[in-house]
């Protein structure tokens, strides 16, 4: 091989992989550019990591102000291996070669919704009101004051509207302990254009029920008993372990003890469209693996469309038990440890879609021992420690580290 090849294969093992995403001219179309990192048997190489197949429009080979059209069958066909090679031009020797970039125009991804809409507020609703009293009827017109006198007397099919106001209290835990159906279950809704805050903790123990627009802020307070461990007896904020239950368009913020959301054997649980940030307990080092914005421990369902940021470890948490859980189209960034951890029995979970950046760690297993877990179809970035890192027992498929 010819000097200035060699020369261009020292070059190139020292370059990292360059790859971005542009605006394309037309909507609903991207482009992805990849430099080649070597030559090999004189071909170009470009290592395609992260380009799904069933979104490439077209692609040409650029080497300096050159152009070629490349036939969109063999880019397929090469994404899926994760390797392209091309013949280089016949001219312009090694310093245009390492000119030589590959344009991919894909299918533009929808961008994300911030937020679910919640439902309209029905004809018939109950009402509670800061100048409410529990022993009004409950209407538009006489609004309970508590959330607990809601929670006791809501049943199935009945939505519960929440107008402008503290609910609840520090040290205390409203239980939502009443149970809807899959078909009318009982929804807790904050009015629009309204912000009902909801203090202490918030225990989900029924099955089929929603919550939608609703601010979950702040520390509970010595809700459980206190230790030495949890001198302040504190709890998670918002605690699931009913079946069929939705979070959405919500805000959950200032837990200081383990998590914003818990989840223990909920099945078919949702969260969607969630601002979830700020829970841990930040002053305290010892907390520093321990608090979390999301912490699944079993049970089954859906985190997605959510926004999980600064939260004092992990962004999510599927450990040890949790089954059935998709993690799919968040942004997860500023965490002290992975946004994602895979733990122990975790099984069958699939974490796709996210926007990960500027954690300490993107994604990661720790001692995981259950299986059919992938993480695929990520943007995954700008952590510090690595983006994909100890993934023994994942499956990773098509995600774009950089």
């Amino acid at each position: 091989m010819a000097r200035p090849h060699n020369r261009l294969l020292v070059l190139a093992s020292l370059a990292a992989l360059f790859l971005c995403v542009a605006t394309a001219p037309s909507a609903g179309a991207a482009t992805r550019t990849v430099r080649a990192t070597t030559i090999s048997g004189g071909k170009l190489v470009f290592k395609l990591r992260g380009v799904r197949p069933a979104s490439i429009r077209a692609a040409r080979l650029r080497v300096g102000a050159a152009r070629r059209r490349v036939p969109l069958a063999p880019v397929k066909r090469a994404a899926r291996r994760g390797t392209l090679r091309l013949s280089p031009p016949r001219t312009g020797g090694g310093r245009f070669r390492r000119r030589a970039k590959l344009v991919i125009v894909t299918k533009r991804t929808p961008a994300l919704a911030s937020t679910k809409p919640c439902p309209a507020v029905p004809a018939g609703a109950l009402h509670l009101s800061q100048d409410g009293s529990d022993s009004a009827q409950g209407d538009a017109r006489h609004p309970w004051r508590t959330l607990e006198k809601a929670a006791a007397s809501a049943g199935p099919g009945a939505s519960v509207v929440l107008h402008g106001g503290a609910y609840g209290q520090s040290g205390r835990a409203t239980t939502l302990a009443r149970s809807g159906t899959a078909a009318a279950p009982i929804t807790f809704l904050g009015a629009p254009g309204e912000a009902a805050v909801v203090r202490g903790g918030l225990f989900v123990d029924g099955d089929h029920l929603r919550a939608c627009n609703l601010k979950l802020v702040g520390a509970t307070g010595p809700v459980a008993p206190r230790t030495a461990e949890n001198p302040e007896g504190e709890e998670v904020k918002v605690s699931i372990t009913g079946d069929d239950f939705e979070l959405a368009n919500s805000e959950v913020s200032g837990s200081r003890w383990h998590a914003g959301v818990y989840l223990s054997g909920a099945e078919n649980a949702r969260l969607l469209g969630n601002y979830i940030h700020d829970n841990g307990r930040f002053e305290d080092s010892s907390h520093a693996n321990l608090d979390h914005g999301v912490y699944w421990g079993s049970g089954s369902g859906l985190v997605e469309g959510n926004r999980i940021e600064h939260n004092f470890a992990h962004a999510v948490v599927l450990y040890p038990n949790a089954d059935g859980v998709t993690v799919r189209r968040n942004t997860m960034t500023r965490h002290g440890r992975a946004a994602v951890m895979f733990g122990e029995g975790a099984r069958d979970n699939v974490v796709e879609r996210n926007q990960i950046h500027g954690n300490r760690k993107g994604v990661q297993a720790y001692e995981l021992t259950g299986t059919g877990n992938q993480v695929r179809n990520n943007r995954v970035w700008n952590n510090a420690e690595g983006n994909l890192t100890d993934l023994g027992g994942l499956r990773t498929v098509a995600n774009v580290t950089s």
